[in-house]
């Protein structure tokens, strides 16, 4: 992101910032609704419950980044008779919630390209940040969904290896050595192809497609 201008770096970081507080946010508000009050003060949109510090220089030098994890109590799910029902719903409400907002902000775009300004650089200005807030969102939806532990994607196979294993051990050290791997890789721009495709062509491709679906072509 350091070949960004200083008001272009502003307007990523927000966008990325917003799109990692609701994601977490949906996360600990299924939990909530399932009965765990111990998520309460994650039941927010204030960036500074869900953003790491370290976060930031981690987005600004590699372009990744980490929301702060929601946790909670894993007696309290063991008691649940529905547990894997909670697990799988609150993991995939975080990528959902993303793909909800990409819709919502591209309903704010349409707006904003219908709405006449006297001033250009006003219309520019919210019509840049909409679009990094779509963009980002629909990435981390993507980003999100790989079928890797630790991440959202990856709860159906770990919830599998419980039921037939007792145990997720091998599966989650699978993923974070994957993971690992992909933020080594984005440090040192180093290409992966086939998940570059996905990673990077495919929430190009869906953006584009949410713009045109609602008529707006001048972006």
């Amino acid at each position: 992101m350091l070949e960004y201008s200083v008001q272009e770096t502003l307007s990523l970081l927000i966008s990325v910032i917003l799109c990692v507080s609701v994601h977490e946010f949906n996360h600990a508000f299924v939990l909530y609704c399932f009965g765990y009050s111990g998520v309460r003060h994650r039941l927010t949109l204030n960036p500074f419950v869900h953003f790491p510090v370290y976060s930031t220089g981690l987005l600004l030098f590699t372009g990744f980044v980490f929301g702060r994890p929601v946790i909670f109590d894993i007696e309290w799910l063991e008691e649940k008779k529905n547990k894997y029902l909670i697990l799988i719903l609150t993991k995939v409400m975080g990528p959902v919630s993303n793909l909800i907002s990409a819709v919502v902000g591209v309903m704010l775009m349409k707006y904003v390209y219908l709405c006449p300004y006297a001033n250009e650089a006003v219309h520019h200005f919210f019509a840049e940040n909409l679009y990094w807030i779509v963009y980002f969102n629909i990435y981390f939806f993507f980003f999100n969904m790989l079928p890797i532990s630790p991440l959202d994607g990856g709860i159906f196979l770990q919830v599998l290896s419980l039921r037939i294993f007792g145990s997720s051990f091998v599966l989650d050290i699978i993923g974070i050595v994957f993971v690992l791997v992909i933020l080594v890789c984005s440090i040192f721009g180093l290409n992966i192809p086939l998940l570059d495709e996905f990673l990077m062509q495919a929430p190009e491709a869906l953006v584009d497609w949410l713009i045109q679906s609602f008529g707006i072509y001048r972006w």
